[in-house]
């Protein structure tokens, strides 16, 4: 049982219990993985193991290297999540079981092929590690222009043909995630931002963090986002 008090984020604990064990977490969402054994992989890697050193693992669910990926558009989860019921767009409100949810999104989503734009591989850029008193994220950006274009195009796409209602669609941040804050940040003030300094400089040296092609994926947990329909 963790002694420190708990974060204030209550949406973590629907994801994880207080000893960073995770907690069953369904839903659907549009990913693109970190490309395995790039210089990339390896910094998170570098930073979740720095981390384990300074005994954050009492204060983190850190997360398996096997599901580093952005978040190129959140889908949706469990109606009983936090903010869920008011993000399921009007034509999937008769439906209550995700499963049943998940396959009619794949099928929208295979009909309206010809309305998604292809994306390459894409091409951010890491330009900070958060504050470890709010979790352990890598933030990104788009490399250029034409990357952020392209991938408003793709987004506006998957907001269009599936109709969720997403009031922070202009205002979303790109982050890789790699551990869930699970106490208050005060049981870790002297650290907190010693370590963000520290993991920012570490993913500043790399130009392009590299990612996959996005994919439809599903999720029954924050641990695995297995892929339904490649993009």
């Amino acid at each position: 049982m963790n002694s420190f008090p708990p974060a204030s984020d209550q949406r973590t604990f629907e994801k994880f219990k207080a000893d960073g064990t995770a907690k069953r977490h369904r839903g659907c969402t549009f990913v693109a993985n970190v490309v395995e054994d790039s210089p990339s992989y390896e910094v998170c890697e570098r930073i979740q193991g720095d981390a384990v050193e300074h005994g954050m693992t009492q204060h983190f669910a850190l997360l398996p290297p096997s599901s580093y990926h952005m978040t190129v558009f959140p889908g949706l989860k469990d109606r009983k999540f936090i903010g869920e019921e008011a993000r399921w767009p009007d034509w999937l409100k008769p439906v209550s079981n995700m499963t049943e949810a998940v396959e009619l999104i794949r099928t929208r989503l295979i009909d309206a092929r010809d309305r998604i734009p292809a994306l390459p591989p894409l091409r951010m850029k890491p330009d900070y590690v958060y504050d470890l008193g709010v979790s352990l994220t890598v933030h990104l950006v788009p490399a250029d222009e034409e990357m952020a274009e392209q991938l408003n195009e793709f987004r506006s796409s998957l907001r269009d043909v599936l109709e969720i209602k997403d009031q922070h669609f202009d205002t979303y941040r790109f982050h890789c995630s790699l551990g869930y804050r699970l106490t208050a940040s005060e049981a870790t003030e002297q650290l907190n931002g010693e370590l963000a300094e520290r993991y920012s400089g570490w993913v500043q040296e790399i130009d392009t963090f590299d990612l996959e092609r996005p994919a439809f994926n599903v999720f029954d947990d924050m641990l695995s986002f297995p892929p339904l329909l490649m993009f």
